[in-house]
């Protein structure tokens, strides 16, 4: 889609856009990589995606205070999701 149609159809830009307009917490996750892509260093409690995703709900979501969540999830993060 981005090759095609740029980057207000093919990516979550203009969600994240709405959501910074209207005051709404995001947190984006990338569990795709297990090591810094700027530094190489290993990204910690990532062996696999589901591991990364899990430790990333556990640490910043389930604590956050949010009596409510909505999860966008695309390809490989529904797999996350059943994980967490």
């Amino acid at each position: 889609m981005c090759i095609n149609h740029g980057l207000d159809k093919g990516s979550m830009l203009p969600f994240l856009e709405v959501c910074r307009e209207k005051d709404i917490a995001v947190l984006v996750m990338n569990p795709n990589y297990n090591r810094d892509p700027e530094t190489g260093s290993i990204v910690p409690y990532s062996q696999s995606m589901s591991d990364h995703a899990v430790w990333v709900w556990d640490k910043y979501v389930a604590n956050s205070g949010f009596s409510k969540v909505s999860v966008v999830a695309h390809s490989a993060g529904g797999g996350c999701l059943k994980s967490i």
